[in-house]
């Protein structure tokens, strides 16, 4: 064949053996299609609720007193006012002030007791008529949204009945719908927000080799396993070179698929903690939550705090590899001054990279780590860990 036909060939066996630029495209278009019918059906159920909230029974009170509001002369001025009571409760509910309202405030009496049915909207929408003798000449009549009486959904519906009749008030509520939205993901260079969590595990049965010293010779890889790592961090380099998604990296990188916020269905949680055990030499396991992206060095400061002896020196490894600490020009320095440079130059910024991290040494989603001694006892006590964190302990299932 010729060169032309001998290339078409080559891509089309190579879409038919699936490569990763075409499953990556593959899975865009799924999840595009995917976030797009997601989003016709939310707004196919909105609109049903609302129509069924129309023709609710026990709606048509609140819809004939904003009817009868609607009728009046200055109809747009007192739904404004309206709008702004209603808003401002749902808007903030735990400030009082908003809660109550004086009929007699001039403005409020002209939106609200002069026009037909503007009482009547607040007491449907929840509030009720109250008495307060404050010892003045003025009206003693207040509006109060009681907490038993507090109902987002019948707030929401008379917010949206009155938004009709003042929309450019409404636009400035910005009203926060009763749908609340989901908080912010915590940040994954911070600890976490519940702390380290520290707990101590005791061995069920402590073996030899649970307590055994181990050489340097015992981590040291054969020919075979250098050959072996050396394959896989190049396919991992040819795999970051193709520009992908998020979605497909985690995938690829740790196996998991679906939808980001499951875990329960194999799904990959990127805002979940770093679960992090230090086995020390006496066979108890310390165990401590992280931030994916914290320095390396914190699992070591937190090891310290831990132990009964804080001025004690040691080591962590994982998979016989020491854990990267987080000194003073060390790597975890360095990557986070790398950070900064390329946010200054409009890039990612601080924990866009993974070098220096607790996900970059391996230790994400979680990791078991092996602490050794460099120096020696000094008091003779038998435990590691501080005498709160063993009085506490569990036993190792």
């Amino acid at each position: 064949p010729t060169g032309a036909a001998a290339a078409a060939a080559a891509r089309l066996a190579a879409g038919a053996g699936g490569s990763s630029a075409d499953d990556m495209r593959r899975q865009i278009l799924a999840e595009r299609e995917r976030r797009r019918a997601a989003t016709l059906k939310e707004k196919e159920e909105r609109e049903k609720a609302l129509a069924a909230e129309d023709e609710d029974p026990a709606m048509a009170p609140l819809n004939d007193a904003v009817a009868r509001v609607a009728a009046h002369a200055d109809a747009e001025a007192s739904a404004g006012l309206l709008l702004r009571i209603v808003g401002n409760a749902l808007n903030d509910p735990g400030e009082p002030k908003y809660r109550r309202v004086r009929l007699a405030n001039p403005k409020i009496a002209a939106a609200v007791l002069d026009v037909d049915g503007g009482v009547d909207v607040l007491e449907r929408a929840g509030f009720r008529l109250a008495f307060e003798d404050d010892g003045g000449e003025g009206d003693p009549r207040v509006m109060v949204l009681d907490d038993a009486a507090f109902d987002p959904a019948v707030l929401n519906a008379a917010f949206r009945r009155l938004a009709g009749l003042a929309p450019e008030v409404a636009k400035q509520l910005q009203l926060k719908t009763s749908k609340q939205q989901p908080p912010p993901p915590p940040d994954p260079a911070k600890p976490p927000a519940a702390g380290r969590r520290a707990r101590a595990f005791t061995p069920a049965e402590v073996c030899a080799a649970a307590v055994a010293d181990l050489g340097d010779e015992y981590f040291q890889r054969t020919p075979e396993e250098i050959q072996a790592e050396v394959a896989r961090k190049r396919a991992q380099r040819e795999r970051d070179s193709v520009l992908t998604t998020r979605a497909w990296k985690d995938k690829n990188r740790f196996g998991w698929e679906g939808d980001a916020g499951s875990r329960e269905g194999g799904s990959f949680d990127a805002g979940k903690p770093a679960v992090v055990r230090v086995r020390m030499p006496d066979g108890v396991v310390l165990q401590g939550e992280f931030g994916r992206r914290e320095p390396a060095g914190a699992v070591r400061e937190f090891v310290a705090s831990a132990l009964r002896e804080p001025h004690r020196t040691f080591s962590l490894s994982f998979l016989g590899k020491p854990v990267t600490e987080d000194d003073e020009g060390g790597p975890a320095a360095k990557a986070a001054a790398e950070r900064e440079e390329a946010k200054r130059r409009g890039g990612k910024g601080a924990g866009y990279a993974a070098a220096g991290t607790v996900e970059g040494a391996g230790l994400f989603p979680s990791a078991l780590v092996t602490l050794k001694w460099t120096d020696a006892n000094t008091d003779g006590g038998k435990d590691a860990l501080a005498a709160a964190l063993m009085a506490s302990a569990e036993p190792l299932e």
